[in-house]
């Protein structure tokens, strides 16, 4: 479908900049026809084609053309004076690298701004990745002159595995850890459909980052960003401009103290050149079942903390329900882990939707699990419970609904419902090929 008026203001845009080419051509041929005249070669056809015409739509229009310059001034000053003009219609460059430039900024976190920081130990389990790290980065940046000799690429890390397994977690606890500013880039700040857009966004990124060292750079999603070329070479221009920033040869792209950490679902597809770039490769993998237990324990102490919980009714008693969740959770990430912490939560407003029988209570602080006797709740309950009265939760102020406490059975229904996001299939294949990788 067209669009006249868009179509005449591109017209509008691009009519200027033809007519200076026009222009500019016209005077490089007349320039070279008259230097070939000096010469008075007879063997040179001088009949060039017929020039092209300006960009116009209208006799008035080309009339209203301002007429070229002298085509007789000398060769080296019109040629110089063509370069100029060549160098005006591209003005806009500063201002647009400007523009990308602001687009990063505003993403960077600077240490102890993070929304959502993450502290060492707040992750729970990975004490084989934890160690590589605290190696490779941790110790050599906190304690330099333990580590003498020259820097290498080791800092610089790329976490691979399935989806949901916390690389961008590790991503921001590093940065916390050195208390370096954070600047997370994603395929959607980068990939366009313009050519030579996302070489500059590049260029952008690593210059922000640059600019607040020092400095911890988080590549998502690598492989959409930096696939493998062809064996022709051909590729996305994104590798060749991350190469180049990432090389350190000179002052514009020194990296002293900034560190690139990329994370992939798919290494195999990133190009050889740049994962070489990255000194170290950590695999991220499915957690086992007494790390999933870990992650439960950990999770289920601190809903504790707001949510009132009676799960005395845990087969083997309430300090076995971890284990007994870690059994049914097999490829279960710590992401799926999260979620199902997050459905037990609200299955107790399951609870009070399918209540038919509701009674008084005195409200409960769930932190100390004390009553308040100046406030008055309603719970859902049995018809035979003392106090019963059937209505249903659309009959209650929302605010004075006390919800129930969290037991094995709606931990149970949850476990039912829940399931893993990534399948034994799909892992099997998944680690074939990382392990390829490695």
């Amino acid at each position: 479908m067209e669009h006249p008026e868009l179509k005449d203001e591109i017209d509008e845009e691009v009519r200027p900049i033809l007519h200076q080419l026009n222009t500019i051509s016209t005077q490089l041929n007349e320039i070279f026809i008259d230097e070939i005249k000096e010469f008075n070669s007879p063997q040179v056809d001088t009949n060039f084609p017929d020039q092209p015409q300006p960009y116009t739509t209208t006799d008035e229009q080309k009339k209203d053309d301002p007429p070229s310059e002298n085509p007789t001034k000398s060769g080296k000053s019109a040629i110089a004076s063509a370069i100029s003009e060549l160098k005006c219609c591209g003005n806009d460059t500063d201002e647009e690298m400007e523009e990308l430039l602001k687009s990063f900024r505003v993403k960077v976190m600077k240490p102890g701004t993070m929304k959502k920081a993450v502290r060492w130990n707040d992750i729970t389990g990975y004490e084989a990745v934890k160690k590589k790290i605290i190696t490779k980065i941790l110790r050599p940046i906190k304690y330099p002159h333990l580590f003498p000799g020259p820097s290498s690429m080791d800092r610089n890390i790329l976490f691979y595995g399935a989806p949901g397994t916390g690389k961008t977690t590790f991503g921001k606890a590093i940065a916390t850890e050195l208390e370096f500013s954070f600047l997370c880039i994603t395929s959607a700040d980068i990939n366009t459909k313009w050519r030579g857009v996302a070489e500059q966004k590049i260029r952008a990124a690593f210059k922000v980052a640059r600019e607040n060292v020092p400095c911890v750079m988080f590549f998502d999603e690598v492989e959409s960003l930096l696939r493998a070329r062809s064996d022709d070479g051909g590729g996305p221009d994104t590798v060749q401009e991350f190469l180049a920033q990432t090389d350190g040869v000179d002052d514009t792209t020194d990296n002293t103290w900034v560190i690139w950490i990329g994370a992939t679902n798919l290494p195999w597809m990133i190009d050889s050149a740049v994962a070489r770039r990255f000194g170290s490769k950590l695999l991220i993998d499915l957690p086992n079942e007494p790390t999933r237990a870990d992650i439960f324990l950990h999770g289920l102490l601190r809903l504790k903390e707001t949510v009132r919980m009676d799960i005395s009714d845990t087969p083997g008693g309430a300090n076995e329900v971890h284990l007994r969740v870690a059994e049914r959770t097999n490829f279960f990430s710590p992401s799926d882990m999260s979620m199902l912490l997050n459905d037990i939560r609200d299955k107790r407003w399951d609870v009070c939707d399918s209540a038919m029988y509701f009674k008084k209570v005195y409200a409960r602080d769930p932190s100390t699990g004390l009553h308040d006797k100046t406030k008055i709740r309603w719970t859902p309950c049995n018809e035979s419970s003392r106090g019963a009265k059937r209505m249903t939760i659309a009959d209650i102020n929302i605010n004075e609904i006390e919800l129930p406490a969290i037991s094995w059975s709606m931990i149970d229904k949850c476990l039912v419902q829940r399931k893993p996001t990534i399948s034994s299939n799909g892992t099997d294949k998944k680690e074939q090929k990382q392990k390829s990788c490695e």
